[in-house]
Formats: C-alpha cells, structure tokens, sequence
C-alpha cells in the first residue's frame, strides 16, 4: 500500500477513527491497528490502514505536522485533522506525478 492510498484510506475511514471531533490522535490509530484495546470495533480495512500508518514514521510525523490554518506547517502534536490529511494526498499526489 503506497504512502497515497494509505492516506486516501485514513481519509475515508477518518471519523471510524476519532472519537467525534475534528481530530484523529495517535492512540485512536493505536486502538484501530489493535494494538492497544478498544470499546471500538473496526473493519480489516480499517485495521491494515492504521498499521501502515503507523508503521511509516515519515508519513505519520509529516501527517502529524500538517499545515496550520494559514498554510504554513503545522505542530507536532500526536494529533491530525482533515486539513491535515487533505494537505498529504495533495503533497504525494503531487510528488507521484513527478516520478
């Protein structure tokens, strides 16, 4: 799963993986990958997503930083938002265009 599907994915699974609010942090990709426990239940597909989420540190800490709300980068914070996601699938789509 290349680093642009597994965004597209956490994209398409983002509110499977928060707790309802704007915000996806660490540990709920934790509970999904069933690394940690979790009163949620989740899809296979949700499942191998966070792994390799979490498993490609370039692309968690990139995803962690994001943008801000002026586009300029964001914090690392253990935490990601859809801007931040949506900022990632333009990054690597536009860097997989190029190769």
């Amino acid at each position: 799963m290349s680093q642009l599907e597994i965004l597209q994915n956490v994209k398409k699974h983002f509110s499977a993986y928060g707790d309802g609010d704007d915000y996806v942090n660490l540990n709920e990709m934790k509970e999904a990958a069933g690394l940690v426990p979790s009163e949620k239940t989740f899809t296979p597909e949700q499942r191998i997503t966070a792994t390799k989420f979490l498993q490609d540190k370039e692309l968690r800490d990139e995803t962690d930083v994001g943008v801000d709300a002026k586009g300029g980068p964001g914090y690392k914070d253990g935490r990601f938002d859809m801007d931040n996601v949506n900022h990632m699938i333009k990054k690597k789509s536009k860097a997989g265009a190029e190769t």
